[in-house]
């Protein structure tokens, strides 16, 4: 959806920017034009008055030069004022792509930073509410177990009674103070992923709680 934004963008800012630049060559022809014939009639203008031409001839010649003049003038305006225009539209658009720019890159930011979440640092301690976390590694294997790929990095968190890293579906201990808190589930024999209204707990913690576990 944003990428089509980015091209609608692009493509209304090129029609506009188009059709001013249209607009500002047909004027820019008539104003040639004008200054020409303009050019010519001042010319006559001059000689009538250089070789002593009636007055009547001099005011209407006068009158024509005048004249061109303020349609030079109101052409000039006109062409100024559309590459005003065209340069806004510019910058409206640059301001639009920016935002649709930035608001990409935070969602590529946002989806990084998740995926690296659940690759490098495991499960957290705070997503109480969360059973069952599905982590995918895609590095060198050190180590098979139970059919899962196990990859050993330098400073990985470990968990579970096998004091491994985490990978697979995992629970989490509802034991705030569980020393361990996540689990594999083949670890723990558990089949079944609790219902979020259904606690579980670990061996170590249902002992002490004298609560049975649901497996």
């Amino acid at each position: 959806m944003l990428q089509d934004s980015l091209g609608g963008s692009f493509f209304h800012a090129k029609t506009a920017l188009g059709k001013n630049l249209e607009e500002i060559r047909r004027l820019d022809d008539e104003w040639c034009q004008l200054h020409k014939i303009y050019d010519e009639q001042f010319s006559e203008y001059t000689n009538v008055v250089l070789n002593g031409g009636s007055p009547n001839e001099e005011k209407v010649l006068f009158d024509k030069c005048l004249s061109l003049v303020e349609k030079i003038k109101f052409l000039s305006e006109e062409k100024r004022k559309l590459a005003r225009e065209a340069s806004d539209n510019i910058n409206s658009h640059l301001e639009t792509v920016n935002d649709i720019c930035r608001v990409i890159s935070d969602k590529i930011r946002e989806t990084s930073a998740a995926d690296t979440l659940l690759k490098r640092k495991g499960p957290s301690k705070k997503s109480d509410k969360r059973k069952e976390v599905e982590i995918k590694e895609e590095l060198e294997v050190n180590e098979v177990l139970n059919n899962d790929t196990v990859v050993a990095m330098e400073n990985e968190p470990i968990y579970c009674i096998c004091r491994e890293v985490a990978y697979g579906s995992m629970i989490q201990c509802d034991n705030d103070k569980c020393p361990i808190q996540w689990f594999h589930l083949e670890c723990v024999k558990v089949t079944e992923i609790p219902k979020d209204d259904e606690l579980w707990f670990c061996d170590k913690c249902s002992t002490k709680k004298n609560v049975k576990r649901k497996n």
